[in-house]
């Protein structure tokens, strides 16, 4: 499968690339907000990966922007498929939320409430598209070595901490249309 890989260069694209055997990943090189841009990189490709998340100086919209102008160039192009990542801040009924999962998101929004209001509004815009999406969420994200000690589960208890290789390797399964129009966590086995 040909993929474009929105977020290459960041520290969970990185891993994609390093954990990738079987697709032919396309790096996304600017701002995926451009509809000009994500033109460039649209032809020939199967489906769509999206790791943006919020950094220092991003726009407090970056995610629901880029996911706009995404389906718009998608539907042109005839692409169905779409992954994104994003937190667990963003919740739907039946979640089965932890302590810390509620403490945690609890501190991101005092320090960065664009973070979470910013992927409720993408996962939204997503959820409302016709496109094939899944969205996966993750708690907090470190850089260990990859477990297989986890499974994708629809509401969850949701693995606190998760390598990003794990994640990595969670969102080449999501990819599979099993996972289509749903918003899994990653939870234990």
């Amino acid at each position: 499968m040909r993929i474009l890989l929105i977020g290459a260069n960041g520290r969970t694209g990185m891993r994609l690339k390093a954990i990738n055997k079987d697709h032919q990943l396309v790096d996304f090189i600017g701002d995926f907000r451009d509809g000009d841009t994500v033109e460039k990189f649209l032809p020939n490709i199967d489906a769509v990966l999206c790791v943006v998340g919020h950094v220092k100086g991003s726009s407090k919209n970056v995610q629901s922007e880029g996911i706009n102008t995404l389906i718009s160039k998608m539907q042109k192009f005839g692409i169905g498929r779409i992954v994104m990542l994003t937190g667990t801040g963003v919740r739907l009924p039946g979640d089965k939320i932890t302590l810390i999962d509620r403490v945690l998101n609890f501190g991101v929004k005092l320090v960065d409430p664009n973070r979470v209001s910013d992927g409720i509004e993408s996962t939204k815009i997503l959820t409302n598209s016709k496109l094939e999406y899944t969205v996966l969420r993750v708690l907090k994200l470190t850089n260990g070595k990859p477990k297989l000690n986890w499974k994708l589960s629809e509401n969850g208890p949701t693995i606190s901490f998760v390598s990003r290789d794990s994640v990595a390797l969670a969102l080449f399964e999501c990819l599979d249309k099993r996972y289509s129009r749903q918003c899994p966590m990653m939870t234990r086995k």
